[in-house]
């Protein structure tokens, strides 16, 4: 599946998750997904290799690291004062000092002639975060969040649940700075089988069957006729008890531009489960996809069963069969 070579790419996912999605009441929970997230994101890219978990000032490689992540996501700019880069971290962080940091720890930042050179980094794994739950202890925020990254290779995905704290600051750059992150373990939710109710018969050797939006393939899909059977639903079954707190969908058929714009896509999700799970989600209309749409499910949930249903959609400009690439769990 393709990079997201962008942080910004990224954190547009962040802006499909619509007030209105999950309840009439705007909570602590929805202020941080809406606000402070991309600051959690961006930290949470920088948190690969060894384990960096920080409480205070972070650690010298994911204070750089974030920077770039950030940087990223401007790519308008090629070089920084300190001063640009003292408000960058103060911005992000909730504890310590830039004049700490003030040599480089990556290749895309380098210090010539008293300014940090920077080269745009051509993309890691996308990141995608969701908040799980917020409480609020003393003017300090704790987050149960959970992180997924996905990168080109199939099947190369790996989810970790993490904790942090955020002060709210509503002169920081996402209205809170980021005073710990601790990663968890890494948890990837494993499948025992999946069906459909209704699957597209095979044609000229491409299968639509209900598997394919488990291959970790976007070249492939489930598909069904939207016209003939509206209510079909796929069904996605655990060999055991499994937590999950959301999951990631393509919700197109992303082979190529024309087969995601000639067939249906996906406007509104329908999610149930086991533990009273009951989600419902909308999603806005891309006019080219070969990514993932994060779909929290606003807290933890045991499920052995979970079915998903399309009650609205795009239209296609040719076809009426509705298509979803990809699903993957976190």
């Amino acid at each position: 599946m393709r990079k997201l070579g962008r942080l910004a790419a990224l954190v547009l996912c962040l802006a499909l998750l619509v007030p209105g999605a999950w309840a009439e009441e705007f909570t602590l929970r929805d202020k941080v997904d809406h606000e402070s997230a991309p600051a959690l994101q961006v930290v949470a890219q920088a948190m690969t290799g060894d384990t960096r978990d920080f409480m205070g000032p972070p650690p010298q490689q994911v204070a750089w690291d974030t920077l770039a992540n950030h940087a990223n996501a401007l790519y308008s700019t090629t070089a920084y004062t300190k001063e640009d880069l003292t408000e960058m971290f103060d911005g992000l962080f909730a504890d310590g000092d830039f004049e700490d940091y003030l040599e480089p720890k990556n290749d895309q930042f380098k210090l010539v002639d008293g300014k940090y050179a920077f080269t745009p980094g051509d993309g890691d794994a996308a990141t995608f975060v969701a908040i799980n739950d917020v409480t609020e202890d003393a003017g300090v925020l704790n987050v149960d969040l959970s992180v997924y990254k996905v990168s080109d290779a199939a099947g190369d995905a790996f989810c970790f649940n993490a904790t942090a704290q955020l002060v709210p600051d509503e002169a920081a750059l996402f209205g809170a700075t980021v005073r710990s992150f601790q990663v968890g373990a890494e948890k990837q939710p494993k499948p025992g089988k999946i069906s459909a109710t209704q699957e597209l018969a095979a044609q000229s050797g491409n299968s639509y069957a209900a598997k394919n939006a488990l291959d970790g393939k976007l070249s492939t899909c489930w598909a069904f006729d939207a016209q003939k059977d509206p209510e079909a639903k796929l069904t996605i079954s655990f060999d055991e008890p499994t937590q999950l707190r959301g999951l990631l969908i393509t919700p197109g058929y992303a082979k190529n531009q024309d087969a995601y714009q000639n067939n249906r896509r996906v406007r509104r999700l329908r999610i149930d489960g086991d533990d009273d799970l009951a989600v419902v989600f909308d999603i806005e209309e891309q006019a080219s996809f070969d990514g993932f749409v994060a779909v929290p499910f606003c807290g933890v949930f045991t499920v052995e069963q979970l079915t998903i249903r399309v009650p609205e959609s795009f239209t296609g400009e040719k076809f009426n069969d509705l298509c979803i690439s990809e699903i993957q769990l976190f």
